[in-house]
This record gives structure tokens, C-alpha cells and sequence, in this order.
């Protein structure tokens, strides 16, 4: 039986814009953004709503093509597909920043096109240094001072620090989440997982909060719930922001009990350092806490395994803490940031003794089920 709590994130999920849109009547600003680097405590600070612009894999784009090129990820033409027939036109502004060429051509189209009130974009470093941390700390220093100059309000530090305390609540109680799905058979699905994450990315991060609160508190006492079932994989890739690739691949006989993508874990994954200038814990945080193929970390000298190991090592973690024993590796076709990182991840994970499934698909459920049957065979091979 379902949980009550998860009836309502399913509320949630299906009209995800519905809060946006109340909290817009009573005179919120909602404010939109692509990529997981974007500080959403600067906008927390000044009482600015964050909501991540996602697509919809259900809805095959029919406006889309029009806006940027059809060789552009199905993700991105999605996006500027719904915002075409005005499924976005709740948003206030837009704030994006450099994390790959897709997303930053985005920027560009989305403004000239849509015309938000404000509009902002974060040049993002793509190599981890201590120089790349500070040019990134003048990065966002500069746009403190341009959400400050825009909407008249002063980004205090002392209000930054509440802001940053109550995101990695968030954080925390997501991990908590997660951590549910360690036990065997997990708590909670990964379908369901993966409705709990757009939800608590369509809602302010104090209604966040209360969900994931009540969301664990009501399966922590429902073992038994889940049958038992022998395969237990990770997700790795490229966006996921919807429930069909994940609930195809439970379908075919195992449990998604971990993802590392932009709309999981890798969101939420790590806290930002309490700093006495809250600007240096935001800037490592969302420069270096964030493992993304996007983000180069330079390690000289040493061999090709030493390197897998630097990059890597963390899934070493997470197939030992999850119990993992397969992975499937998507991406959405055209996501080049991705599809370079897939023959390293692939070996690493392999090196380990977990089998790996690549798939590439075009960010359409109809396009995802001909993938039925090579993930069927993939479980049978455990």
C-alpha cells in the first residue's frame, strides 16, 4: 500500500507548476534555472522561489525545433518547447550559468525569446583550482550585487547564512532519504524517488523541507512494503527528470537504489561549509562539491588508473554502501559533456566487479521502451 505522503508527492509531480503559480498570485517572484551549479541561497536570501526548469519526456516536442537546433539535446529542445506554449510563463526571471555549451546557448535563446524581467548568467570555471575557486567567488559576488541592484533587496550575510542552513537541511534530509534505500528490499522505489526530487524541486526549500520530513517518517516503519528482488542498480548520466526510465528499468526485475544525475544526487550531494564569509562555502560547495563531467580536477603524474581512481572514487562508496551489483549508464543523445565521461566510468565500475549497461536515448518516453528488451537481457546476465 502506498504511502499517504507519496499520494501527494504524486500531486505534486503531475502539476508541478500549481504552487508556483499560487505562491505568483500572492505576489512571489519565481525564478527559474537550468543547471545544479546556481546558487539557489542567494535567492532564498531575498525571498525569490526557485524553480528548476525541467522538460517533459511524455510530450514529444512539436514547437521546440523552432528554437534551437535539432542536433541540441532532447532535454533542452523540450524545455523551450513547453516554454513555447507557455507552461513557463509563471517565471519571473531566469539565472543559468556556463556548465555546458547547451545550457549556456540556452541562455541566450531563453532571453531574446521569452523576455524575462531578469536574467542572469554564471560563468562557471570548468577546472577546479584554487584559482578557479576564487575567479568563481567574484563570479558571485558579482551576482549578489545584481539580484541586490535588480530587486532593490540587500543580500545580508547573516541572511545568506539562514538561507545556506536551510538548503543543507535539505541536503541532509534527502540523504536521509536516500539512505532508506540501503535496506533490502529498499524503502522506497526509485520511481518514487524520482517523483520526490521534481517535487522538491517545484516547491520553496521550507515546504521542501516539511515533505521530506514527513515522507520519512511515514516509511521508516513499512519494511516489507517492496518484494525482494536480486539486482540492485545505479543510475548514472546524463538529466533524468522523470519517472519512465527508471520505472522501465525496475519493471524488467531489479530496484534503481541509487543514481548519481543533476536532478539526484548529484543536487544534493554535498552541504555547503558554514564560512565566515558565507560567499568562499558557496563557492567550493558549487565549484567543487559538485562532481559533474562537466568539471575538469587535475591530478599530474600519475597512470590512467590512478586518475579513474581521482575521479571515481566515490562510486567505490556508493556501490559498497547500496549494496549495488549493475549499473546502467544514460545519456541523452547529443550530450556530448557525457558521452566522453561513459568509457571511464564504464571501466572503473567494471574494475570493481559491477556489470554496466550503456544506453543513450532521445528524452522521449515512446523512444525508451525499444530499450525494453537489451535491459532484460542485462538483468538475466547477473
Amino acid at each position: 500500500m502506498k504511502a499517504e505522503i507519496l499520494k501527494r508527492i504524486d500531486e505534486i509531480y503531475e502539476k508541478r507548476d500549481t504552487r508556483a503559480r499560487e505562491l505568483r498570485a500572492e505576489g512571489k517572484k519565481i525564478i527559474g534555472y537550468f543547471c545544479c551549479q546556481v546558487p539557489l541561497e542567494y535567492l532564498t536570501a531575498v525571498d525569490l522561489v526557485p524553480y528548476r526548469i525541467l522538460g517533459s519526456v511524455s510530450e514529444p516536442p512539436t514547437q521546440g525545433d523552432f528554437y534551437v537546433e535539432s542536433v541540441t539535446c532532447g532535454y533542452i529542445r523540450s524545455c523551450f518547447d513547453l516554454a513555447s506554449k507557455g507552461r513557463y510563463d509563471f517565471l519571473d526571471g531566469l539565472i543559468s550559468c556556463r556548465s555546458c555549451q547547451g545550457i549556456e546557448i540556452s541562455f541566450d535563446l531563453w532571453r531574446y525569446y521569452f523576455r524575462p524581467e531578469y536574467a542572469y548568467n554564471i560563468d562557471v570555471p570548468h577546472k577546479v583550482s584554487e584559482w578557479g575557486i576564487k575567479f568563481f567567488k567574484e563570479e558571485l559576488i558579482d551576482l549578489r550585487r545584481d539580484i541586490e541592484g535588480f530587486y532593490g533587496r540587500k543580500i545580508t550575510d547573516e541572511a545568506l547564512r539562514e538561507a545556506i542552513e536551510l538548503h543543507n537541511s535539505s541536503r541532509r534530509l534527502v540523504r536521509e532519504l536516500y539512505g532508506l534505500r540501503k535496506e533490502d528490499p529498499p524503502l522506497i522505489s526509485g520511481p518514487e524517488v524520482m517523483k520526490v526530487m521534481v517535487a522538491s524541486m517545484s516547491l520553496p526549500p521550507d515546504e521542501v523541507n516539511g515533505l521530506l520530513k514527513r515522507i520519512i517518517d511515514e516509511l521508516k516503519g513499512t519494511k516489507g512494503r517492496l518484494e525482494k528482488r536480486d539486482n540492485r542498480i545505479l543510475v548514472w548520466g546524463s538529466i533524468i527528470d522523470a519517472v519512465p526510465l527508471v520505472q522501465l528499468i525496475e519493471d524488467c526485475g531489479s530496484y534503481v537504489v541509487m543514481d548519481d544525475t543533476c536532478v539526484g544526487s548529484r543536487f544534493y550531494w554535498p552541504d555547503v561549509e558554514i564560512t565566515e564569509d558565507p560567499i568562499d562555502g558557496l563557492a567550493k560547495r558549487y565549484l567543487d562539491g559538485i562532481v559533474c563531467p562537466r568539471t575538469f580536477r587535475d591530478n599530474p603524474g600519475r597512470s590512467h588508473k590512478d586518475d579513474l581512481e581521482h575521479r571515481f572514487a566515490y562510486l567505490k562508496e556508493l556501490v559498497k554502501d547500496y549494496k549495488i551489483n549493475g549499473a546502467v549508464l544514460e545519456i541523452t543523445r547529443y550530450c556530448d559533456t557525457h558521452g566522453w565521461e561513459v568509457p571511464d566510468v564504464k571501466s572503473y565500475l567494471e574494475d570493481l566487479g559491477i556489470q554496466t549497461l550503456f544506453l543513450e536515448h532521445d528524452y522521449s518516453a515512446v523512444a525508451l521502451e525499444p530499450l525494453r528488451t537489451r535491459i532484460e537481457a542485462f538483468m538475466e546476465t547477473f
